[in-house]
């Protein structure tokens, strides 16, 4: 039994005033039922790379597996079909990016007799030959609590930065969250590293996202609940409010701890977020948010952070008017107001 699978390319011309785009959509291709298709990597003027990874596995978890690098051209027929060999023992594949005429292919290995995980990487060329794996850090950890089951990969717009990221959240109440980071340039020379303890309980801080910008600094958007509960709302003057916190964290090679920038949402409870970082490093951050638990969105919000001062330089929401939400599912929240439904995809709006 063969999966099928297709590739779809999207090709934009023009200014985003004029709207002009084309798409292709390549012919449907087949892989064997033990083989999982992790992902498109790349395209370039000579075709697309996909990522296949061969053996049985459950959630990205294993202990052996085989990666496959395939290359099609632009009129989508294999080119070729490379396995990248791991020789270790008890490794799981993390990610892989791609890193500028090049891939990295990103590993983790966890030896619990030593107490110890090891995060390594490979330089992969085009033609989907691997180079020798690089360690590039080590974390020691004294029992479960600390053990790190979290491991984040990613690489910045211009490909020059590339971000590890991992940590513990096994929701303990008593351990507070620790940070291992380090960033590379995309040759996988160490620019900076550091681990900090962040003032939050394992159990308090809810990591959502990370992104990397060109000049190396790191974003994390993080989930922090009110002291002594991780429940999603509060009664306070008759009226239920968020209990939590919804905190942009910014580490950079110099400062000991992190930036920390509070989004002012106030009483609003927040359904959905998006980073996105601009030319010059400067970070946005738009979402949705709604007025009660039940998540029915009501309106965006909007926070442009300066990357030299670390300051939200725009900060503001505003109400979805009738006429933004016609044609969308609605739903009406505790009050009775409509807004749009709660399972609604952020980037339906922003396409639209």
């Amino acid at each position: 039994m063969r999966q099928k699978l297709g590739i779809v390319c999207i090709l934009i011309a023009g200014t985003l005033s004029g709207q002009k785009f084309s798409v292709q959509i390549g012919p449907e291709f087949k892989i064997d039922r033990d083989m999982d298709f992790w992902g498109h990597l790349h395209s370039d003027a000579t075709g697309h790379y996909i990522l296949l990874t061969e053996g049985n596995r459950g959630m990205f978890s294993y202990k052996s597996f085989t990666p496959v690098l395939q290359k099609y051209d632009r009129a989508f027929n294999l080119s070729f079909f490379r396995e990248i060999k791991v020789d270790e023992e008890n490794v799981q594949f993390d990610n892989m990016l791609y890193a500028g005429q090049k891939f990295v292919l990103c590993t983790s290995q966890n030896d619990k007799k030593a107490d110890k995980m090891t995060y390594a990487a490979t330089i992969v060329g085009l033609d989907g030959k691997a180079g020798s794996t690089q360690k590039i850090a080590s974390v020691s950890y004294d029992g479960r609590n600390n053990e790190p089951n979290y491991t984040i990969w990613r690489i910045s717009e211009d490909t020059s930065k590339i971000l590890l990221a991992a940590g513990a959240d096994h929701d303990d109440d008593d351990i507070k969250s620790r940070i291992n980071l380090a960033v590379l340039d995309n040759k996988l020379n160490k620019i900076w590293n550091k681990s900090i303890v962040l003032p939050y309980s394992q159990e308090r801080l809810s990591v959502r996202s990370w992104t990397i910008a060109n000049d190396g600094q790191v974003y994390m958007l993080g989930k922090v609940y009110d002291e002594g509960s991780t429940r999603e709302s509060k009664k306070k003057n008759g009226k239920r409010r968020p209990a939590y916190k919804m905190i942009i964290f910014r580490f950079d090679a110099t400062g000991e701890k992190p930036k920390e920038l509070i989004l002012g949402l106030q009483d609003k409870f927040v359904t959905d977020m998006t980073f996105k970082l601009a030319p010059n490093n400067d970070l946005y951050c738009t979402g949705f948010y709604s007025n009660d638990t039940r998540g029915v969105i009501q309106g965006v919000f909007f926070t442009h952070i300066n990357s030299q001062t670390g300051q939200a330089d725009v900060a503001n929401r505003r109400e979805l008017s009738a006429l933004e939400i016609a044609g969308f599912d609605t739903q009406k929240d505790k009050s009775g107001d409509q807004g749009l439904d709660s399972n609604f995809d952020f980037n339906r709006l922003v396409l639209r």
